[in-house]
């Protein structure tokens, strides 16, 4: 049983590690200029960015060029941009502010917690199997001693 928790774990780990390169994040550059790209520095061209104005209408939607890059400089009006590439990976970001890209210790503290979680769930399966069997084996044992007398 432990090989098998240590197994998932492992499975676990390896699984996220090629999850992670699928991140999909925005880098402000100088001029109102943008790069989108993933955590392994790769990007989509296929990535489209919308931009919105301060009441959340949608102003412009182009996808990006053949660097990962755009241009919402002709866009004075664009309040934040979202990147989407089509494949489930979306990020939004509010023009002037701090980037929020999740890295370096916060994703190993989400990573952390979800392992932690999913032991104490599994942890809890194990338990409550184990406590069963005893169970039947106590059950087992009584109806033997009792048909024997």
């Amino acid at each position: 049983m432990r090989k098998g928790i240590i197994f998932a774990l492992l499975f676990v780990f390896l699984l996220h590690t090629t999850a992670l390169a699928h991140q999909i994040m925005i880098e402000p550059l100088p001029q109102k200029r943008i790069k989108v790209r993933y955590e392994d520095g790769k990007f989509s061209q296929d990535t489209t960015i919308t931009l919105f104005n301060a009441a959340g209408q949608i102003i412009f939607m182009k996808k990006v060029d053949e660097n990962g890059e755009f241009d919402y400089s002709r866009y004075s009006q664009a309040a934040s941009l979202m990147a989407d590439d089509g494949m489930g990976h979306r990020v939004i970001w509010k023009v002037g502010q701090p980037v929020d890209n999740v890295t370096g210790k916060e994703k190993w503290v989400r990573i952390g917690l979800i392992v932690c979680v999913l032991t104490a769930i599994g942890f809890a399966f194990y338990e409550r199997t184990q406590r069963k069997r005893l169970e039947k084996e106590i059950v087992n044992s009584g109806q033997k001693r009792g048909g024997a007398e």
